[in-house]
């Protein structure tokens, strides 16, 4: 009877641990049905912190590349990122807020997702540079995931000089030459690609004009080296050679209101140029001034005049009272006469056409003297010599002869007369060639010579190189 009942216990046991076994497996498929029932659905399910090659839930596997290359996580968040979803069996998509997958549109109990993050190609701004006499400031902005910037210069495309320090934003280059142009090229450059862009900009040079003062020196050598004066803008017998490179000391006398700048030639040229009987006064004026034109270097000059022009009659006209058998007027634009334009005083005004003279010299002169306290003009070897004045002159000594010529300043720096042309009162014209001995005791009045002096004026946006402004060491200008 015990025997029995332990074999019975033994079957109870077994009884008891099937029903258990029977029950674990309804369970668990029960529970396994709800699970995915509940996946199967068109909810979305967000997945954060999500690993690669694991079931993250219940048989939904995540996937992921970045630049085509597998990875187990996704990369730092940035909204930069390029980024595709594609899952079979349901709808992906890429949560930028919250940096996840989300899942939807569930079709199957087994469902697999790829994500893939694509980094985009850097972007790089136009690039704004200023400069200073020897610095040069790149501004950009530079952007992409992982994005680094490089800034390279030189005086010419081939660059050769890298900037260390530079950022995303700004590159500034040091210790350069003045009044020079550089050319650079930014670069930004990250694991999909790179993107430059490149220019060029020259520094400032140490001054501009408005640094300048009345008094200063400035070196500027015309590029003619040589000039022939035709005869006929003289009336001489010959042309006659000068070299306008030789005068290239100035100093400035004038800083007008526009923003240029007047200077005039430190020295006389080195030749004498003739100008001889009625040609040589009608033209003075005028042939002075196309001599003057030669004085430029082409690059910071803005206009020439000789000394002494100020938009006097460049051409007389053939009415000029040469022939009068009397006096043409009674009073005189001699060298001695200044002042305001009054005629009880002296000609001036109307009677110019006729080759009464003027009196616009009066302006250079002054300006020259305020500066150097003197009109003497020396040449390069130092020598005190008489030059041409852009002005005419009549003169009369009494009722037998009267005078045309063209206005010098002296050696000593006194206005003197430069004769050319006399007329008598017997109608006697004593022009080139005219023997004038009883009258005059220095001969013939057929021609008379003078050095040049020359002012030129500066363009308004005329940098200034180097130098102090002292006659020993002027301002430079740039070649270029």
């Amino acid at each position: 009877m015990e025997k029995l009942k332990k074999f019975k216990g033994k079957l109870d046991f077994k009884k008891k641990a099937l029903i258990g076994v029977y029950a674990i497996l309804i369970i668990g498929i029960i529970l396994m049905g709800t699970t995915y029932a509940v996946y199967q659905t068109s909810d979305e399910v967000t997945f954060i912190n999500a690993r690669v090659g694991k079931f993250v839930a219940n048989d939904i596997e995540l996937a992921m590349t970045l630049d085509g290359k597998e990875v187990e996580s996704p990369p730092e968040k940035n909204s930069l990122y390029t980024v595709t979803v594609n899952c079979d069996n349901a709808t992906g998509r890429w949560d930028m807020n919250e940096w996840a997958a989300v899942v939807g549109s569930i079709s199957s109990n087994k469902v697999k997702c790829q994500v893939d993050f694509s980094t985009p190609e850097p972007t790089l701004s136009e690039v704004t540079a200023t400069s200073d006499k020897t610095t040069i400031s790149l501004s950009y902005t530079a952007g992409g995931i992982g994005t680094n910037t490089t800034c390279v210069y030189g005086t010419d495309t081939n660059y050769g000089n890298t900037v260390y320090g530079t950022t995303n934003s700004n590159c500034n280059i040091t210790g350069l030459e003045m009044d020079t142009t550089y050319y650079y090229k930014v670069c930004a450059k990250n694991g999909a690609g790179e993107v430059c862009k490149d220019g060029s900009i020259k520094t400032k040079p140490n001054l501009s004009l408005r640094d300048i003062k009345v008094g200063d020196y400035i070196s500027m050598t015309p590029t003619a080296t040589s000039y022939t004066i035709g005869s006929d803008l003289t009336g001489y017998t010959s042309d006659q050679a000068i070299n306008p490179s030789e005068l290239n000391l100035w100093r400035v006398i004038n800083k007008n209101a526009d923003g240029t700048v007047e200077m005039v030639s430190d020295r006389v040229s080195s030749k004498s140029v003739y100008f001889d009987s009625k040609t040589g006064f009608r033209n003075l004026i005028n042939s002075l001034n196309i001599i003057a034109a030669q004085y430029t270097d082409g690059l910071h000059i803005q206009s020439t005049r000789h000394v002494g022009y100020n938009n006097q009659i460049g051409i007389l006209e053939d009415t000029i009272k040469f022939a009068s058998s009397s006096k043409p007027w009674p009073i005189q634009t001699s060298n001695g006469s200044w002042g305001e334009c009054v005629e009880s005083k002296y000609l001036c005004g109307e009677n110019e056409d006729d080759g009464a003279g003027d009196i616009g010299y009066e302006r250079d002169y002054n300006l020259i003297n305020s500066v150097y306290g003197s009109m003497i003009g020396n040449d390069n070897l130092g020598k005190a010599s008489t030059y041409w004045l852009a002005s005419r002159y009549y003169s009369t000594g009494d009722s037998e002869r009267w005078s045309y010529g063209g206005r010098k300043v002296s050696s000593n720096g006194e206005l003197s007369d430069g004769l050319l042309y006399i007329t008598s009162r017997d109608g006697t014209i004593f022009n080139s060639g005219n023997s004038y001995t009883s009258l005059m005791s220095g001969g013939n009045p057929r021609r008379t010579a003078a050095r040049l002096r020359v002012i030129v004026t500066l363009k308004t946006n005329t940098e200034i190189l180097k130098g102090e402004g002292t006659s020993d060491i002027p301002y430079i200008l740039p070649e270029k």
